[in-house]
């Protein structure tokens, strides 16, 4: 099956990354090819950047640990100005 197909923007510092959903791999099964392939096309390394997506469902979650085990952190949001605030403010609890 074909990679993911999405667009990412950056705000406050998060990179946000929207699933396409065009019948391809989802974001969520292929996150590592998606990540590699955002800090190439940016031109900089990623590690310690915040990542948040919205899946096919449309619902925002996070998304930890690149490079290296890649663990996923449940949101549950639909907005994704909520979404950010929400992980921005677990990642200052940690």
């Amino acid at each position: 099956m074909l990679r993911a197909d999405y667009t990412y923007t950056i705000e406050r510092g998060v990179i946000c990354v929207v699933d396409l959903d065009k019948g391809n791999r989802s974001v969520t099964n292929d996150i590592e090819n998606v990540l590699a392939e955002i800090a190439i096309k940016g031109g900089r390394s990623i590690i310690n950047t915040p990542v948040i997506y919205r899946d096919s469902d449309m619902v925002w979650d996070a998304v930890e640990g690149y490079p290296g085990v890649i663990r996923f952190v449940s949101l549950s949001q639909t907005d994704k100005g909520v979404a950010i605030k929400k992980y921005l403010t677990l990642l200052n609890k940690a």
